[in-house]
């Protein structure tokens, strides 16, 4: 009876042994190769103004030879006319093919080479361009984001104007350049610590 159990513990040891060996052997098989993704449906984002960057790079060396006593009035005017601006966006809902938008990103964009060249307008400069963010986001709630003209619409003034603010940054003297761009302070229930100055909350993006 010992024999007969010690023989049946072995074949059951045996065949466990011989199918993770085969599970092994199965696993060491190469898969097949992954499909290639699929091309996504819509165009992709082109600026296509490289004339247009080439003249504003020309400005700004234009600009630094000018020199800011002539150039206060210029960017004083730009600056209160994107504020203007900014401020039609708070008082009614706009469609994103509203031209106001593109007169909107047409004074940020020319405003960069004469506050590049004139950095202590950079305070008064990001103020504008985070306003103008701010509306536009508010701006966006009634618009169908399903849309490529909506989604470039927003590419175009939020991230087109944070490298516009980026690029001024870079020609400024790092004592002018704030440590940190301020935006809304939204609410939120969810545990935060303070850091550098800045509220942090859980699952805020660093």
């Amino acid at each position: 009876m010992a024999v007969t159990k010690q023989t049946s513990w072995t074949k059951r040891i045996v065949l466990a042994a011989l199918i993770l060996a085969a599970l092994f052997f199965l696993l060491l098989i190469p898969g097949s190769e992954p499909r290639p993704p699929k091309a996504a449906q819509q165009r992709p984002f082109v600026w296509d103004q490289d004339l247009y960057w080439s003249s504003l790079e020309s400005r700004f060396v234009a600009a630094r030879g000018r020199g800011c006593q002539n150039l206060r009035d210029s960017i004083l005017a730009k600056l209160a006319e994107t504020v203007e601006q900014t401020a039609r966006l708070r008082e009614r809902d706009f469609t994103e093919e509203d031209p106001l938008f593109d007169q909107i990103e047409n004074n940020i964009f020319n405003l960069g080479p004469l506050v590049a060249a004139c950095p202590e307008y950079l305070d008064e400069y990001i103020a504008a361009v985070v306003e103008m963010r701010s509306a536009v986001k508010d701006q966006s709630r009634h618009w169908d984001m399903n849309t490529i003209e909506v989604r470039e619409r927003m590419y175009r003034l939020l991230y087109g104007s944070r490298a516009a603010v980026e690029e001024v940054m870079l020609q400024a003297a790092p004592s002018s350049v704030p440590a940190n761009v301020l935006c809304n302070n939204e609410p939120s229930a969810t545990p935060s610590v303070e850091i550098l100055g800045v509220r942090v909350h859980s699952g805020d993006i660093l």
